[in-house]
């Protein structure tokens, strides 16, 4: 999630065969002191040292806006500076709300990771989408979930007279959160099937 006087708000999520979601690494980067560069060569050298081998990249659409400093977009600078497999975001799908809603609810229900199947009212078994936090590496991701909130007036009077009041998030605690919401449109993330593996193939036969 990109913004020009916030945070880079960076998400890192692993999808399992078995239908649970890991956060299991975020990164949450001042921009007066991270430039577009900065921040792809702290992300890519955090991905090489762990060996992560990232299947796709989500950027919020407005990064494609082109900035005045530079001639380009931070979507185009990040592509130059190693960020492969970056793709746009569906931003204004408002479903993945519920989805991470209902995530949290079956980890709650389930209580560990790797704990999801249940017993199918209609026979059978069936497993529960879920999601869990690495509380170690993803601390800013758990802090916004647990504070992020619906815009709020103290009185009845206060909301009816607010021209401008609706029902909507509030900006502060959104932007990890939006990553997650982001993962959660995206056809791939629901039941993620990993590309079949595709050997090199020598030079010279």
């Amino acid at each position: 999630d990109v913004h020009e006087h916030t945070p880079w708000a960076i998400t890192y999520l692993m999808f399992s065969p078995e239908d649970e979601w890991f956060i299991f690494q975020d990164f949450w980067l001042p921009v007066d002191r991270y430039q577009t560069e900065d921040v792809a060569k702290l992300t890519l050298a955090e991905e090489q040292e762990h060996e992560w081998d990232i299947d796709w990249r989500l950027i919020d659409p407005l990064a494609e806006k082109c900035q005045l400093n530079t001639g380009q977009s931070i979507t185009a600078d990040l592509r130059r500076h190693g960020w492969n497999n970056l793709q746009a975001a569906d931003h204004k799908n408002m479903k993945g709300r519920d989805v991470i809603r209902k995530r949290l609810g079956n980890a709650k229900l389930c209580k560990k990771p790797f704990n999801n199947v249940i017993a199918d009212p209609k026979g059978g078994k069936r497993r529960l989408g879920t999601i869990w936090f690495c509380p170690e590496n993803a601390r800013q991701t758990i802090n916004m979930m647990q504070h992020w909130r619906m815009d709020e007036y103290l009185t009845l009077q206060a909301r009816t007279s607010h021209e401008s009041y609706k029902e909507a998030p509030q900006d502060k605690h959104s932007h990890l959160c939006r990553n997650l919401e982001y993962a959660a449109v995206d056809s791939r993330a629901r039941h993620y099937v990993r590309p079949a593996f595709q050997p090199l193939q020598p030079l010279y036969g």
